[in-house]
């Protein structure tokens, strides 16, 4: 299982961290469990810089044209 709070921050720009959940559509209860606890965490903390500031997701979906 991978974890939530290891850091990626990027050379061009240390002041962007990102932390990556890996995904849900095939991860466990445990997983989901530790993500929300992660965001509930960072959202309750008085510490600016430990807060969350944008949240990126991402899905796939099917796009079927319509033809007539």
């Amino acid at each position: 299982m991978h974890d939530i709070e290891n850091e990626l921050v990027f050379r061009s720009n240390p002041n962007f961290i990102f932390h990556d959940s890996q995904g849900f559509e095939a991860g466990s209860i445990e997983e989901f469990e530790q993500m929300k606890h992660f965001v509930s965490d960072r959202a309750k903390t008085r510490f600016l810089k430990r807060r969350i500031h944008a949240i990126w997701y991402s899905g796939v979906t099917t796009f079927m044209p319509h033809h007539n």
